[in-house]
Order: C-alpha cells, then sequence, then structure tokens
C-alpha cells in the first residue's frame, strides 16, 4: 500500500479564526538573534527603511504541510540616553519578549535565562527548538497580481490553546489595527467570481465566429 497522500486544496493545516484570518502551526526549527547590541560585535541587521533593528529574532518552522516559514519579532531595549548602555528591554509591544513569555510563562521566568548584557543566547533559544506554536496570519489587503496580501500577527499561541482562545484575543485587539484589511476578503471573492463567469462553457461559450472575430 502507498504510503498516505497530502491533503489537496492547500492551507488544510489552517484553521479560520476570522474573516481574512488564520492560524498554523508550526515546529520551531531554529531561532536566530538578530539583536543590535553595543557588547555584539557583527554586521549590523536593518529593517527595509534602513533603520537598524534593537531587539529581533527570526524564527523558522515547519508547518504540517511540510512547508518551510521563518517570521521574525521586534522589540526596545531600556537604554541610558547619555552612556548608551542597555539597562533591560521595554516590555510595551515587546513581540520578542511576548514570544518567549508564551513558552516560558512569564517576564521572570525570560528574565532568568538571558545573558547578564541582556542578551539572548543558547540558554533560552535551545530548548524551544522543537516546541510547537500557532502563527496569526491576517489580511492586509491585494496584491498586483489579484492575490490576498497577508501580514503576521506578532502574537503567538501554544500547540494547547482553543480556537475560542485565539478568536478572543483577536476580537479585542482587530478593532485597533489598521492593518487589518477584511474587505479585501470580499473584492477577491468578487474578482473570483467576474473570473469563473469568463470561463468558455455553458452560456459562456464563444463560437468559433466570436472567437475569430474577437483575435481581429
Amino acid at each position: 500500500m502507498p504510503a498516505e497522500l497530502d491533503k489537496s486544496g492547500g492551507e488544510f493545516n489552517s484553521i479560520k479564526i476570522a474573516k481574512g484570518v488564520y492560524a498554523s502551526l508550526g515546529t520551531i526549527s531554529k531561532i536566530t538573534d538578530m539583536s543590535n547590541h553595543p557588547d555584539l560585535k557583527r554586521e549590523v541587521f536593518r529593517r527595509n527603511d534602513g533603520e537598524p533593528f534593537q531587539l529581533c529574532i527570526e524564527v523558522e518552522y515547519e508547518r504540517e504541510d511540510g512547508a518551510k516559514w521563518s517570521t521574525r519579532f521586534f522589540g526596545d531595549w531600556k537604554q541610558d540616553t547619555v552612556t548608551g548602555k542597555i539597562k533591560g528591554w521595554k516590555a510595551f509591544a515587546n513581540g520578542v519578549q511576548a514570544f518567549f513569555e508564551k513558552f516560558y510563562g512569564d517576564e521572570k521566568e525570560v528574565g532568568k535565562l538571558l545573558n547578564d548584557n541582556w542578551t539572548i543566547g543558547p540558554n533560552i533559544i535551545d530548548p524551544l527548538i522543537g516546541r510547537k506554536f500557532y502563527r496569526i496570519s491576517y489580511i492586509n489587503g491585494i496584491k498586483d497580481d489579484g492575490k490576498g496580501r497577508y501580514k503576521d500577527w506578532n502574537q503567538i499561541f501554544l500547540e494547547d490553546a482553543t480556537i475560542e482562545e485565539m478568536q478572543d484575543a483577536w476580537a479585542k485587539i482587530s478593532i485597533r489595527m489598521k492593518s487589518y484589511v477584511p474587505d479585501a476578503v470580499d473584492e477577491l471573492e468578487k474578482m473570483k467570481e467576474n473570473t469563473d463567469t469568463s470561463f468558455d462553457y455553458g452560456a459562456n461559450t464563444v463560437t468559433k465566429e466570436e472567437e475569430e472575430e474577437f483575435e481581429l
């Protein structure tokens, strides 16, 4: 008997959370620290606009369908404005801290695993390789090729999270997210309907004469 085939249709491992919002379960394969810290003598990593990162990790993971993906989480340092010395992490909108807190429980446990100069090392990264988490992607608009454009939410959920838990969290935050464009789903559906009705069948069948006239 041959091996079991993957389910057709794509995104079979995605869970619909809301309109144009999906959760996908992935297994962490690698975590790379891309933070820029005064003590780290290495290449400076920058955003698309050229601004250097402060705190940043890139998480590579594999979804249940075998597809390999990566996503980045960002945060900021607490820094002495005079000396430039790093004094800790800013908690506000810190995706890096939130990521680690999901796995380790709270900020105290995360702090215990950091290096003395607040940098990220093997102590906090290595135990997470092989762990699973849900990544939430939401529709952000329509690309030039007519396909949906999606962004990753900076909040993750552990493997045992329920759909209701993810839906509740999304409902609370999405009303303030300007980057979430649910109306794009309706536009994509309209575009699909227009494409479907242009197929060469039934009432839309093109006769030879019509076809020739069109080509002229």
